[in-house]
């Protein structure tokens, strides 16, 4: 009987796993107004009734699509944050102006790079995540998944903000992530070549405008 049930539950996980991965397609390419019971079940290649049985509402199914999705780009989220604590090493004391170029090149150069993997090689993570981040009258539960979602993202950011002696952190975090939203989805929708270093310009610029030469705590 363990056997039995072991198989089934591997199998509803299976059917589970389907269906979320169709909604996750269906958002990238069409946003959630895309989304229904029919269109993801014909794409998951399941019976109509499954998605209901597994997930009752599609709220609660396009809400589960969204935890999915973040689990699952959480270990590049990490590795990003790895990556710009190596890469941009602040010297303890007084920073001067030319120690702070350097830094500030460094971390438009890391960000560059950032977004334009997002256009080029992980295009459906960034559809998936503009339309549920942009997303219009969606339901309560989502909605507040979404903010704290947002939150963190503006959290990590923060953090390199302060390490770079900003005097206004969380504020300087939403221009940054404004800034880095807007060229990842222009570029993505634009169809037009990944333009490295226009975009190294605008994220030089704004680095330069946001942070100064001054003592790092």
């Amino acid at each position: 009987m363990t056997d039995k049930a072991d198989k089934k539950a591997a199998k509803s996980e299976i059917t589970r796993s389907k269906i979320l991965e169709a909604a996750l397609d269906l958002i990238a390419e069409g946003g959630l107004s895309a989304l229904s019971h029919r269109t993801i079940a014909n794409r998951a290649g399941v019976r109509l009734s499954l998605t209901s049985y597994y997930f009752g509402t599609l709220d609660k199914l396009v809400e589960a699509a969204f935890d999915r999705f973040v689990e699952q780009t959480q270990p590049y989220r990490d590795k990003v944050r790895t990556s710009i604590d190596q890469q941009c090493q602040l010297p303890e004391g007084q920073i001067n102006a030319a120690q702070m170029a350097l830094l500030t090149e460094q971390l438009a150069d890391f960000l560059t790079q950032h977004i334009q993997a997002g256009v080029t090689q992980r295009r459906r993570e960034l559809g998936v995540e503009s339309h549920f981040v942009y997303a219009f009258n969606i339901a309560p539960p989502l909605a507040a998944k979404i903010q704290a979602f947002t939150h963190m993202q503006l959290q990590m950011i923060e953090s390199v903000c302060q390490r770079f002696g900003s005097a206004m952190p969380w504020q300087d975090a939403h221009l940054i992530l404004a800034a880095i939203s807007q060229m990842e989805f222009a570029h993505a929708n634009g169809g037009r070549e990944f333009d490295a270093a226009f975009v190294h310009q605008c994220l030089k610029r704004l680095f330069g405008c946001l942070f100064s030469a001054e003592k790092i705590h």
